[in-house]
């Protein structure tokens, strides 16, 4: 097996544009793979008890020959991510997110990219829409690879290996701050991130912004029952990282070898993670 990619899904209330997304990316999804890669597709529903639309989800997964498979609560993405590799048999573990479409010939490049640089192991398109400028762009500009340590979760390509070295995604971050966590611990560990820019994925993050799913996903996760509260990850982000420079993760300019040697010696202590984490939601 090449490829095995996992959708996380969450709609808590069914919304049908959301559900429309999710329709669009699987089918870009089932149009685009390469042929030539032996790929596998996991569809994960994240806590909708609506069987009426699980119904329907798990029909399409069916028209596209994809596994699916629905959790009774909303697991969060790390957990997500960590269950979609438990899964895995592919030697490459991708993550695609729900309101994305995916373009052809995404996987061959991103394929490509990790086959020509042995110290990357994570690697993302380009996206029409970012909150990280340096991901972002209208189209492919063949600028070749952008090093980074952030990224945003749009659509991953892993080496299956990374989980091997560093272990699993931190479960405390249920949403927001989790792939800066991962990342990282990557770059910590001696390894790469990277986004290219010789391929383009395009990112309708508004659907999911304007129905309330974001907002529904941190209710109930660290008594943010208002939605989301910034001071509370940071907190929780500080308490882990004491001593980081926040700056650094979003200066992809600054990034070398030295500056890796320092950190990994500071920070050892938290390139590792074990599946079983005492996390309770």
């Amino acid at each position: 097996m090449d490829i095995s990619y996992g959708v996380l899904d969450y709609n808590p209330d069914s919304d049908p544009a959301a559900f429309q997304l999710l329709s669009q990316c699987l089918q870009s999804l089932a149009e685009n793979r390469d042929p030539h890669f032996q790929s596998e597709v996991f569809v994960i529903e994240q806590g909708n008890l609506d069987s009426e639309y699980c119904k329907r989800v798990a029909s399409l997964c069916r028209k596209y020959r994809f596994e699916f498979l629905s959790l009774g609560s909303n697991v969060g993405i790390s957990r997500g991510i960590n269950y979609i590799y438990q899964l895995a048999r592919g030697s490459v573990v991708s993550l695609v997110t729900s309101d994305v479409v995916f373009h052809k010939d995404t996987d061959r490049v991103l394929i490509n990219e990790l086959d020509q640089h042995p110290k990357l192991y994570q690697v993302t398109p380009c996206v029409n829409a970012s909150s990280l400028p340096y991901q972002t762009s209208d189209g492919v500009t063949g600028a070749g690879l952008t090093r980074c340590i952030a990224n945003e979760l749009t659509v991953q390509f892993w080496r299956s290996e990374a989980f091997e070295e560093i272990g699993f995604w931190d479960e405390r971050w249920k949403a927001c701050y989790e792939n800066n966590d991962w990342t990282l611990r990557l770059f910590l560990a001696g390894f790469d991130t990277a986004i290219s820019f010789n391929c383009f994925c395009y990112h309708d993050h508004n659907t999911t912004s304007k129905n309330g799913a974001i907002k529904q996903s941190y209710d109930g996760y660290l008594e943010m029952k208002g939605g989301l509260d910034h001071r509370v990850l940071r907190d929780m982000w500080n308490q882990k990282w004491q001593g980081l420079n926040w700056n650094f993760m979003y200066n992809p300019g600054r990034l070398n070898d030295d500056v890796r040697a320092e950190m990994a010696k500071q920070f050892k202590q938290n390139i590792w993670l074990d599946r079983i984490q005492d996390v309770a939601y």
